[in-house]
């Protein structure tokens, strides 16, 4: 997948960070974010984590509160953006590379005039 090439790219020499690119039918912006592995619910790990969050350990077991999986998503990628380590409690982490694809209201060519859609 380009998606996957482009990101690792971004990734490994981010002077040269490709932003989107443009094909001759659609416009691909790709982005990574990094998931990870929530620590499960009453473990020394959750505890931890719970800690870094500053949220009182006597919430965990209310039923109001759960970890949201793509909030922790968004705090892992921050900081891993930031040069920051993983929070405690979190042991592992994956790139997740996606694309979104946005079609062209006219093809681009190489010739002068563009083609309508």
């Amino acid at each position: 997948m380009i998606s996957v090439a482009i990101a690792k790219q971004n990734l490994e020499d981010p002077a040269k960070v490709v932003e989107r690119i443009e094909g001759e039918l659609a416009t691909g912006t790709p982005d990574v974010t990094l998931q990870a592995k929530l620590p499960k619910q009453g473990t020394d790990e959750f505890y931890q984590l719970l800690d870094f969050l500053k949220i009182p350990r006597g919430m965990a077991g209310n039923s109001c509160f759960k970890l949201s999986w793509g909030g922790m998503a968004e705090l892992v990628t921050q900081l891993a953006e930031d040069g920051r380590p993983l929070p405690p409690g979190v042991e592992k982490s994956w790139p997740l590379y996606s694309t979104t694809f946005r079609r062209r209201k006219q093809r681009k060519s190489n010739d002068s005039e563009d083609e309508e859609l």
